[in-house]
This record gives C-alpha cells, structure tokens and sequence, in this order.
C-alpha cells in the first residue's frame, strides 16, 4: 500500500479529529479567596471513547516552545460543554470542582509534563554543584526566590506554581501566539507598565528581554498578582491574562467566584445552543469558539475557562507526586536588584576648518556619519563651510557584561546564572536590571561610585 492510500485510508480515523481540536490559551494571574477542592470533590469524568462527529472539542494548551514534551490537555465535546454550561449556571462551585479535577486526571496521566517542570523549577540558580563554594545560596532552587518574591508582595507563595500552569517552567524563553513571553507569560505591554504602585518595568528591547529571566519575571508576576489581588478581590486569580473579569466588575461592584462563573455559563450556553441550528457555521481559532446562527456571531473566549481550575488541578498533583517541591519554602533576605544606567557625556563642538566634510569630521571623532548626520539635521551636508560649529553627539559608555561582572566583584558564574539575560550580549544596555547577591550590593555602588560612567539603584530586593 503506498503512503498516499495510507494516508487516505486513515483520514477520518486520525487527522480529522485532530484538526477538530482547538487550542484553549492559558490566562493567568493573582491570588484571589477561592480555596482548592479536595482531590475527591467530584469523581473523575471518563471521556467517551469515540465522540460524535458533530462533537465540537476544546483543547487546552501550553505555550511552550516543546510543546510535544507537554501535551497534557483536557478535551470538552458538544455534550460536556452543554453539560458544563448548565453547572456553571446552576452549580459553579461544582463546575469549578469539575474542571479541576478534569486538569488533575489529565497530569496524572501525563506525568512526564509535571515532573519535567518541577526538575527546572528546582535547578539551583548557580547551576552545577561545582560552582562557587563560597556562595552557599548558590545551590537554593530558583522556584525558591521567586516564590520569596510573592511573600513580599503579600501574596500567598504557591501561587508562584503559575509558572508551572503558565508553561511548565519551559525553555526561558517562551513565546505564545500572543506574543506572550517567558515562564510567566507576560506580554510586552503588561511588563513594561511601571503602575500597580511598585515600579514593576522589566526593560523590553528588541535585543533584550528580561522576560527571559525567570527571577525577574517571578518578581513581576508576584507585584502584579498583589495588583490584581487589591482590585479584584475573589475573582483575581480569573483575571491573570484575561480582561473578561475586569468587564464583569463594572456592574458587580462586589464580584464573587461564584456570580463570576455563572455569568460565564451564560455566555457559554449561547455559544453552545448555536450548534443546534442546520444552517449554522462555526469558526474555531486558538482563543475563541465562534458560532454563527441566522447572521449572528457568538464567541466565547475559552481562556476564560483555565483558572483557578487548571492551577488548582496541578497544586493537587503536586501534593500528591512531588510533595518535597510543593513544600519548597520561600528564600528572603538573599539577592537584590539594580537598575543599571549608563551616564552619558555631555555634548560637544567642533569647528570645522579648510577642507574639513562630515565624513572626515566623523571619523576624527569615532563616530558614524549616520549619527553625526542625526545630531546636526540643520546642517546641509553639502554645504560645510569653514568656522562653522559642528554637534558632537554624547556617547554612552561600553561595558560588557563580563567586564562588569569583573568590575562589580561577582564572579562570573554567579553573575550569569543570576543574569541569564546578559549572556552572550555586548554591552550593558541602559536601564537594565542586574540581580546580584546581597553580600555584592555594596561592593558594587562603590565600583560604580569610583568607575563614573554608570549608576547603580536599588530597583527590588528579595
């Protein structure tokens, strides 16, 4: 038999059932009151073995960039989903219960995802055990500092395993559809925002990310679930990457876990009601389910379905298969935070004489022509005369990130395994974060204070 007729054989067996799957996006975000059911709260759902082929199937996700060494989902055919609509409305709380436990069985039968996650969760910061001896913190768990992160911040430590919901604390640099980025899932906007009354601005480049940095994005992720906590009290932890709640709080000054997952069923049901017509059309995509009937669109954001339930499902597993991770403590008092800026020389002149261009005058002082063509735009390049005064434009200082390490008196493995970000990179960009160990900080100011050429500020300190 050739491949072609394999292929052809195998169709509806096989590939058209995976193309009916569509892609849940993960949301995620702060803490909020609603408690974790119990492992047992509601008996696990056997999914049918072959569901109808009107069956319309929602599958969840991850972002990760190896998404086949995490491809735990959960899969809601037309019945669960009319089913699931009905207990929103009538029964949330067993609707939550019902999902959570659905994520839990869908972990318990994928273990590999949770126990490659909690293996990079656990790698200490420093790296290889070999590494600096007389840095004993070196060997804390990364998942250590940053849940010290969310203690400062108030919140509850664990909800630092959103990392784990978000993207199975995957490669550092996770990048979703949505342009999320890192293990906590931040779009540029969102960790670029300096509100949420602490200055949360990780520095967005398009050569450097410090979403990449786990520990700078935990710090993130920890300052803007306190955010989410204050203003949306209850139903916080719904509001992490979703906007939904914060539409819901405008007409329920007092939202409610419960209020919030009803009004969800009911838009859930219209969507699912659609699927009765003959003549409707339906349009799937990686964040939404579209269903037309009569020229009427319904659409219902199935992101909005992930938390508290998925989180609450993998703190169960958690529990269960790897009790010693759960109960990892947070780390305080251990590292701080810098920001880094670049002091720039001050603008300077030049006279140009016989026989002098641009070009030469550039080059005299070592800089492009582009960028003394930018600092003199009311000059006419052509028309350079004698006498005439010349822009210099300031340059910032160099510093690459070893000889800055160097000049800071960290040792270098510490220093990038704290920095992730920085390998690899030329300079030092301005308005950088620099994570250093606390017994450094005073060191550095000093080196920085003696050097002139950059400036060090207390930006966080774990």
């Amino acid at each position: 038999m050739s491949l072609l007729d394999l292929v052809r054989n195998n169709w509806n067996k096989f590939a058209a059932p995976a193309l009916a799957a569509v892609a849940l996006t993960a949301s995620a975000a702060t803490g909020n009151t609603y408690s974790a059911p119990q492992q047992q709260a509601v008996p696990a759902v056997v999914e049918p073995a072959k569901p109808a082929s009107k069956d319309v199937a929602i599958l969840e996700k991850t972002d990760d960039i190896s998404r086949r060494d995490y491809a735990t989902d959960i899969t809601l055919n037309e019945r669960d989903m009319r089913d699931l609509a009905s207990k929103m409305i009538n029964q949330p709380r067993d609707a939550l219960n019902y999902l959570t436990n659905k994520w839990a069985d869908s972990h318990r039968n994928h273990p590999s995802s949770l126990r490659k996650a909690v293996e990079k969760a656990s790698m200490p910061v420093c790296g290889a055990e070999n590494l600096i001896q007389n840095y004993s913190k070196c060997k804390i768990p990364i998942i250590a500092y940053v849940k010290g992160a969310f203690k400062r911040e108030g919140v509850d430590p664990n909800y630092a395993h959103l990392g784990i919901a978000e993207t199975y604390w995957g490669s550092s640099r996770n990048v979703s559809r949505a342009g999320a980025r890192g293990v906590f899932q931040f779009m540029k906007k969102t960790a670029q925002n300096p509100a949420y009354g602490r200055h949360l601005g990780l520095l967005v480049r398009s050569d450097y990310d410090e979403r990449d940095n786990a520990i700078l994005s935990g710090i993130a992720a920890a300052v803007n679930f306190r955010y989410l906590q204050l203003n949306l009290k209850e139903i916080a932890l719904f509001g992490y990457n979703s906007s939904a709640p914060w539409r819901y709080k405008v007409s329920n000054s007092n939202p409610t876990p419960e209020g919030y997952v009803k009004h969800l069923g009911f838009q859930l049901k219209q969507v699912v009601d659609s699927i009765d017509s003959r003549t409707r059309k339906s349009r799937n995509d990686n964040s939404s389910l579209y269903l037309t009937k009569n020229n009427r669109t319904a659409r219902f954001k199935k992101e909005n379905l992930n938390y508290p339930p998925k989180f609450d499902g993998i703190n169960l597993v958690l529990q269960e298969k790897h009790p010693d991770f759960y109960k990892i403590q947070p780390e305080t008092n251990a590292l701080t935070v810098l920001t880094y800026t670049k002091e720039s020389q001050a603008d300077s002149y030049h006279t140009v004489v016989r026989r002098e261009n641009l070009s030469r005058i550039a080059n005299k002082h070592g800089i492009s022509l582009n960028e003394l063509l930018d600092a003199n735009s009311n000059v006419n390049p052509r028309r350079v005369r004698a006498g005439q005064q010349i822009v210099i434009p300031k340059r910032n200082s160099e510093l690459s990130p070893y000889d800055l390490a160097k000049e800071l008196g960290v040792e270098e493995d510490i220093f990038f395994a704290l920095n992730k970000q920085m390998k690899g990179r030329n300079s030092v960009p301005s308005g950088a974060h620099i994570i250093l160990p606390n017994a450094n900080v005073e060191n550095a100011y000093k080196a920085a204070s003696a050097n002139g050429k950059y400036a060090l500020k207390k930006f966080y300190e774990l």
